[in-house]
C-alpha cells in the first residue's frame, strides 16, 4: 500500500474523531458544534462518494459541498467570536460577500469561480486568525481556550489548503495529495483538541 493510499485513508476518515467527540458530549453541547458535528459528517460522506456513488455525480456533489462550506464557515466562524457588537457587522460584510460568491460566481463553471472560493477562504482564515488574537485578552489562557483552538484549525487548514493548492503546478501529484490528506488529519486533530476543552467544561468555553 502506497504513502499516498495510506495518508488518504488516514484522511478521510478522521472527521469521525472531532465527530464522535461531538456526539459523546450531545447534551452538553451547544448548537454551534452540534452544526459542526453535523458538518463534518456531511464532509465525510463525500470523501466517502466513490464507495457508493458514479462518477457522473462528482461534480454535482463537490458544487454542492463547496457552497455548503462557504455557508458553513462564513457563519460559524462568526458564532465563535468574543465580541457580539464587532460580530454583528462582520456577519452582514460576510452575508454580502458570500451572496455575491453564491449568485454571480458560482451558477457559472469558470476559472473566476475558483479564483473568488480562494479569496472567500482567504478571508475567512485571516479572520479566524484575528479573532483568537482578541482571545488572548480573555481571563482564560489561550492554550485552554476550546474554541480559540478550534479558530486555529480553520486558519490552518484554509491557509494550508490555499499554499499548496498554488504550488499545484509545481510539485508531483502525489505529493501534492499527501501534503493535503496531510493539512486535513491535522485540522481534525486541533478540532478534536478544541472541542476537548469545549465539551467537556461547556461553562469554560463561554469566557
Amino acid at each position: 500500500m502506497s504513502v499516498h493510499s495510506i495518508a488518504s485513508e488516514v484522511s478521510a476518515w478522521s472527521p469521525l474523531l472531532p465527530v464522535g467527540m461531538i456526539f459523546f458530549y450531545w447534551r452538553n453541547s451547544e448548537i454551534t458544534f452540534r452544526i459542526l458535528g453535523i458538518f463534518l459528517l456531511w464532509g465525510f460522506a463525500v470523501d466517502m462518494k466513490p464507495y457508493y456513488l458514479p462518477e457522473s455525480f462528482d461534480e454535482w456533489l463537490y458544487r454542492i459541498y463547496v457552497l455548503s462550506e462557504m455557508m458553513f464557515y462564513g457563519w460559524f466562524v462568526f458564532r465563535l467570536f468574543p465580541r457580539v457588537k464587532m460580530r454583528s457587522a462582520l456577519i452582514a460584510s460576510g452575508v454580502g460577500l458570500l451572496l455575491w460568491v453564491l449568485v454571480i460566481v458560482r451558477l457559472s463553471n469558470t476559472s473566476m469561480a475558483i479564483i473568488t472560493e480562494s479569496l472567500f477562504f482567504s478571508t475567512i482564515s485571516v479572520i479566524a486568525a484575528w479573532f483568537i488574537v482578541q482571545y488572548t485578552r480573555n481571563p482564560l489562557p489561550i492554550e485552554r481556550n476550546g474554541k480559540a483552538w478550534i479558530l486555529f484549525g480553520i486558519f490552518f487548514y484554509f491557509l494550508c489548503t490555499q499554499l499548496i493548492f498554488a504550488l499545484h503546478g509545481t510539485i508531483h501529484q502525489d505529493e501534492f495529495w499527501v501534503a493535503h490528506n496531510g493539512i486535513n488529519l491535522l485540522t481534525n486533530l486541533i478540532y478534536s483538541r478544541g472541542l476537548f476543552f469545549s465539551l467537556r467544561n461547556p461553562s469554560m468555553s463561554n469566557v
